[in-house]
């Protein structure tokens, strides 16, 4: 965990992000655990919005763990608010069709057996 911390590191955020999804999945059940930690050592905001979108989604463990996702939704929130405060109308249109898809991914992986 700690070379991800340096900031020497040369390594796209997204090449961290999917090195680290890589890793979990290689033991998921005993890696799992650790995966919130990791991941937020991640700079997502960093990631442009359409690749983080098409990226995690694809990961479905994600989406399960309150944890993990965190993260995730906070760069998206960074990105949704630098866009709607530069007034970049097309930008701000994007992102907006970007967090509904992901928000929708979100709800659709939702355990809702036995919940009202």
């Amino acid at each position: 965990m700690s070379i991800l911390k340096r900031p020497e590191l040369c390594a796209e955020e997204l090449d961290v992000f999917l090195a680290i999804v890589t890793w979990v999945d290689a033991q998921r059940a005993d890696r799992l655990p650790v995966a919130p930690r990791l991941l937020r050592l991640v700079r997502f905001q960093l990631i442009p919005p359409d690749v983080l979108a098409r990226e995690v989604q694809a990961i479905d463990w994600l989406f399960n763990n309150h944890e993990c996702m965190e993260p995730v939704w906070e760069a998206y929130k960074y990105v949704f608010l630098n866009a709607t405060s530069s007034h970049n109308y097309n930008k701000f249109k994007d992102l907006v069709n970007i967090a509904l898809e992901f928000s929708i991914v979100v709800w659709l992986s939702v355990d809702y057996t036995g919940a009202l």
